[in-house]
Order: structure tokens, then C-alpha cells, then sequence
């Protein structure tokens, strides 16, 4: 699980990704398809997994750099 300050966008690509995001006791499961878009809010836990045989392409983008200028950015793995 990974969880960050920076607030970031999921745009599938190609193949599959199934996402999960947690928010407290809750777990939000998404299979995403190509075209799909999934918002990721600052600071919830999250996986991306491709459980499929073929790759898995995601494009994302986040407003990291804002965060690292200001010096607020942090990133956590378990």
C-alpha cells in the first residue's frame, strides 16, 4: 500500500488494473478498463495491481510538484 500527499489522476491506457483505495474502515475496489479515469485524494492508502497476463498501462499525472516546492511532500510504503 502506498499513500501520498499528492492528489493524482489514473488514466488506463491499455489492459487492466484493478485499484484499491481505503478511506478508514472502508475499501473501495475498481477494475479499470482502457479509458477509465480514478481520482486518488491526498493521503489515501492505495494499491494498483494488474492481476491480468497482459501489461497494464496507466498514465497519471498529480500535483507532486507543487508539494515538493513548498517542501510538504511525503510519501509512505508499506
Amino acid at each position: 500500500m502506498i499513500r501520498e500527499t499528492e492528489n493524482k489522476v489514473l488514466v488506463q491506457l491499455e489492459g487492466y488494473t484493478t485499484a484499491i483505495v481505503y478511506d478508514k474502515d472502508n475499501r473501495m475496489k475498481f477494475r479499470l478498463e482502457p479509458h477509465d479515469v480514478l481520482a486518488i485524494p491526498s493521503w489515501k492508502k492505495y494499491e494498483l495491481i494488474n492481476e491480468d497476463k497482459e501489461d497494464s498501462i496507466l498514465f497519471q499525472f498529480s500535483d507532486e510538484p507543487i508539494f515538493r516546492a513548498i517542501g510538504v511532500y511525503k510519501k509512505e510504503i508499506e
